[in-house]
């Protein structure tokens, strides 16, 4: 019985054109939109030419302090050919002009305090933030140092100031790319789309929706087998599509997620499972015709990949900052996140492997109540 049910579903998975289109084309067609649309996408953020910074010179110049010289000295690349700006020394008025028209990246007023004087907000403005912040946390250190004790070896103080104990170096990632977020939630809404398949498994197996489970519901074999071998037929077949999907953007559109390969397919074939549990779960909680039960499902999905950041990835970020315990409990997040670690810290944190397999049981608890509890209802 289990066999028959089993090579029953199978083709029965395989011949439905709505679970191909959703399951596989779909998220193809999308992956393949993403590459067009994203395959520059940072390139505008690399600085390929010289920060133009309009400088005005302090009214007293502090003879142990050359906020112009630190940054003429200042480099691009570890060649120390390049240099990182391009330093016009003019008046505060002048400085205005110049950002204002675009003649100036940022203006830069030496004082005690330096100001920044900006007209947007883009990278070139934010390293010349980040640098000034650094040269000015540095400068107010060593006069802290000074002060306390003026006959302080320098030496001592550079040692102090050395960041060698504190920062570490870490690859992020072997081939970094802007739009790897967008592919990791296109991968997770992928295992998500097996909400559908195993939405009609519930349907077709209930004797009040479907004329397979009348029959079904009259023959002697058991109901949770033949339910299992529905499930495991539908479910392998949801994992097929999204190795298959995962190949594409791998070998056919070149995006790199990682050496952990193994994991990677663990993680997405323990995703699929999720998302088709979810989908079980949520037509047997749903009463209603069936095109109803699989709009909600196709809408979960849906609302549970754009939470991931498949729309815009500042919608994640949001999420996490704001409203940290949504992004925990999200199926397409705990997806997306676990992939994400491994592209960008190259480790395997099995937190996220934990949080679906939580995730599955409970999904499955559901499955088992709701499912036995009206299996046979209006026959």
């Amino acid at each position: 019985m289990f066999r028959t049910v089993f090579k029953g579903n199978l083709l029965i998975t395989l011949r439905e054109k709505p679970v191909l289109f959703w399951s596989l084309a779909f998220p193809l067609i999308l992956s393949t939109l993403f590459y067009l649309a994203f395959g520059n996408l940072g390139t505008a953020e690399l600085i390929r030419e010289p920060i133009r910074v309009a400088y005005v010179a302090p009214q007293v110049r502090n003879p142990f302090y050359d906020l112009k010289g630190i940054l003429e000295g200042m480099q691009r690349s570890s060649s120390g050919t390049d240099k990182l700006f391009d330093i016009y020394q003019v008046s505060e008025d002048e400085a205005r002009r110049m950002v204002a028209a675009d003649e100036a990246d940022a203006a830069l007023v030496d004082g005690d305090t330096p100001q920044l004087l900006v007209k947007k907000v883009e990278p070139r403005q934010v390293v010349v933030k980040q640098v000034l912040d650094q040269v000015d946390a540095t400068k107010n250190t060593i006069f802290s140092l000074l002060s306390t004790n003026p006959l302080t070896d320098m030496g001592v103080v550079q040692t102090q100031l050395s960041q060698a104990d504190f920062v570490k170096v870490m690859p992020l990632g072997g081939q970094m790319s802007a739009d790897i977020i967008y592919f990791m939630a296109l991968l997770g809404m992928t295992c998500l789309g097996a909400c559908s398949a195993g939405a009609a498994v519930v349907i077709r197996q209930q004797a009040n929706r479907s004329p397979e489970g009348a029959r079904a519901a009259a023959s002697a074999a058991n109901k949770w087998g033949r339910v299992g071998a529905a499930a495991l037929a539908t479910w392998l077949v949801q994992v097929g599509m999204t190795l298959v999907v995962y190949a594409y953007m791998r070998f056919g559109l070149g995006r790199d997620f990682g050496p952990f390969t193994g994991y990677i397919l663990l993680v997405l074939a323990l995703g699929t499972l999720m998302g088709f549990l979810m989908g079980m779960a949520i037509a047997c909680a749903v009463r209603g015709k069936d095109n109803t039960v699989l709009g909600i499902t196709t809408g979960a999905y849906l609302f549970s990949s754009f939470l991931s950041g498949l729309m815009s990835d500042k919608v994640k970020r949001m999420i996490d900052v704001n409203l940290p315990w949504l992004s925990r409990i999200n199926p397409g997040s705990m997806i997306v996140d676990s992939l994400y670690s491994l592209y960008y810290y190259q480790s395997v944190d099995t937190r996220y492997l934990v949080s679906m397999t939580i995730t599955c049981l409970v999904f499955s608890a559901l499955v088992i109540v709701t499912l036995g509890r009206h299996y046979h209802d209006s026959i």
